[in-house]
């Protein structure tokens, strides 16, 4: 630490949110699950975690497509739903996937069912045991956000962590992905 510098009333225990900065971190967990085959590849089908896009206009949708934004779907306004997961997973197509950027909390949710299904662990759990633990996050001094059903882990945003836990995360990413001589991402 070179130095910090807080706000009036605000220190260093003090836990901030991530919003969107979420959605790097929780791409960054797919990689891992990559690395460790529980996916194939960016251009695997998410269908083949998602049952319920099998036979549909979404089969094709990639991971990649998904990590990307460019799924083919509209940002429609998943904050007030109660399953987010659910919602996001139903949402219909509006353009050809992998055709046009669009960014959308939507696509971000579904890294939530893509880490469960294809891990057995749930993104918040993944997140922890993959990236936070290894770089010295102390999990019981973050805040990890469920949606307002009280199930679903959000993967979009909503990140709870003091300002110094979240410039370890800024550290592993410009190392590469190494913290400690230890690849933990690729």
């Amino acid at each position: 630490m070179v130095g910090e510098r807080y706000a009036e009333g605000y220190g260093v225990e003090d836990l901030v949110t991530s919003w969107s900065v979420a959605k790097s971190i929780y791409s960054a967990a797919i990689g891992i699950a990559i690395d460790e085959g529980h996916i194939e590849s960016l251009d695997q089908k998410a269908s083949g975690f998602f049952d319920e896009w099998l036979g549909t206009n979404k089969e094709d949708i990639t991971i990649r497509n998904l990590l990307e934004m460019r799924a083919g779907f509209a940002n429609a306004n998943v904050f007030v739903q109660a399953d987010q997961t659910q919602f996001s997973l139903d949402q219909p197509l509006i353009n050809e996937p992998g055709s046009t950027f669009l960014y959308s909390n939507n696509s971000s949710q579904r890294f939530e069912p893509l880490l469960l299904r294809a891990t057995g662990m749930n993104a918040h759990l993944w997140l922890t045991d993959r990236i936070l633990t290894p770089i010295g996050i102390d999990e019981t001094a973050i805040g990890l956000w469920l949606d307002p059903a009280g199930v679903n882990p959000l993967t979009y945003c909503c990140i709870d962590m003091r300002t110094d836990d979240f410039a370890r995360i800024g550290v592993l990413f410009a190392n590469g992905g190494t913290w400690d001589g230890e690849t933990l991402i690729s």
